[in-house]
């Protein structure tokens, strides 16, 4: 299990990296593939290679696969809001990129029970703001902003899986500025 914890300490060091060496993203999404095709814990190589899919790969192939993959997390509870959230963003991105209205009421539901099973996330929190805001609902949609705010911590933590899934690991001001830029915080 530990040889298990460290390919998936790499593979988000891998991510963490992205911007510096591109070529670091494709390791990271070759490492999760194999992982998951071994049968090595489904659920996080799915969420790790999901992530690739979606910030790295961007073709539809890749999507497609990757909310297959992510349909299948069962465990444990932070993988499976992380797949949600993960699904969440895909579809909102394919809707996108065809130029389509996403289902907005689709991505509240999702991301409403994603922040169930991690309600300390602060980028689930942002998502769901958004996504509330999308569908009218304003005052949901602030409380959520709060809540993202109240969730930031002063000292970003520094792990991979911080920055790349639950926000911890982000600038403090990060969610505050994701925030006014949707006029969802007051200046």
């Amino acid at each position: 299990m530990e040889s298990i914890d460290a390919a998936y300490e790499l593979i988000a060091t891998l991510y963490a990296i992205e911007f510096q060496d591109m070529a670091s993203a494709e390791r990271a999404m070759t490492i999760s593939l194999a992982l998951a095709e071994l049968g090595e814990d489904r659920s996080w190589a799915s969420v790790w290679w999901a992530f690739g899919a979606l910030h790295h790969d961007l073709s539809d192939e890749a999507f497609e696969r990757a909310l297959e993959m992510l349909g299948n997390v069962s465990e444990p509870a932070p993988a499976c809001a992380a797949a949600l959230m993960l699904a969440a963003e895909i579809r909102l991105t394919q809707a996108a990129y065809r130029d389509e209205d996403p289902d907005q009421a689709a991505q509240v539901d999702a991301l409403t029970e994603a922040a169930k099973l991690a309600p300390n996330w602060p980028s689930l929190r942002v998502r769901l703001a958004r996504a509330l805001a999308a569908v009218g609902d304003a005052e949901a949609a602030r409380t959520h902003a709060e809540a993202a705010i109240a969730l930031m911590p002063s000292e970003p933590s520094g792990d991979p899986f911080d920055v790349a899934i639950t926000g911890a690991g982000l600038r403090s001001g990060w969610a505050a500025d994701e925030l006014r830029a949707l006029d969802l915080l007051s200046s």
